[in-house]
């Protein structure tokens, strides 16, 4: 079982802000097809409406129906273009054009993949009220993203020693013994340990421990 070891809270509410902040944007798409009055826009139909919209209005009109033209049924790519759209399809169509180039031109001054809009339904959902919400999967992968773990038995087995430390470097004189002694614990567990930034005391050095994880 791995120990975790650190959280980056800051980084992860960062990171879920930058996907939280394309939500209006993509629910501004969302109301758009409301107001075709169709039915309801499920939520793994996201990345449907933006990038197969005329077949997701063919088939929320039709709803499974065959379509024919003098007893002949007519095959659907073909349907799609004879039946009449209905009214506000051309705005729809116009809303996701600039949705999408909008999305795409603030991604690019983001740290998160450029592919955001491709995997909508992998990142976005809709509520019971049609709302646009960050899935929960997704608050969990960003949470995983910025967790650090101990996971071999050496990393582990020094995570535990060097946490004992720092609990017990409160005493001045501790403190500088076990980070300024050249024979101090401090000194015998190397890079494990680390000085806090203008404070007293020692702190875990994160990243060495991850390194231990594969040595």
């Amino acid at each position: 079982m791995n120990t975790l070891i650190f959280f980056d809270k800051n980084k992860y509410e960062q990171e879920k802000l930058i996907f939280e902040q394309f939500i209006p944007e993509i629910q501004n798409a969302v109301n758009a097809y409301k107001s075709l009055a169709l039915e309801d826009l499920k939520s793994e139909e996201l990345a449907m409406l933006f990038f197969k919209t005329e077949e997701l209005i063919f088939d929320k009109m039709v709803q499974q129906n065959t379509l024919s033209i003098n007893g002949m049924e007519v095959h659907k790519h073909e349907a799609i273009k004879l039946i009449k759209k209905p009214q506000g399809y051309e705005n729809l169509l116009s809303i996701i054009k600039n949705t999408a180039a909008r999305i795409e031109n603030a991604i690019q001054h983001t740290s998160i993949d450029n592919r955001l809009l491709s995997s909508i339904n992998r990142t976005y959902e809709l509520n019971s009220k049609g709302e646009v919400v960050l899935k929960a999967s997704k608050y969990e992968e960003l949470k995983e993203k910025n967790k650090k773990y101990a996971k071999s038995e050496k990393a582990k087995r020094l995570m535990k020693l060097a946490n004992v430390i720092i609990n017990e470097c409160k005493d001045p004189y501790l403190d500088q013994l076990i980070k300024g002694h050249p024979n101090g614990i401090g000194h015998l567990l190397g890079s494990i340990l680390k000085s806090k930034y203008g404070q007293s005391g020692v702190t875990l050095n994160v990243e060495e421990i991850v390194r231990l994880n594969y040595n």
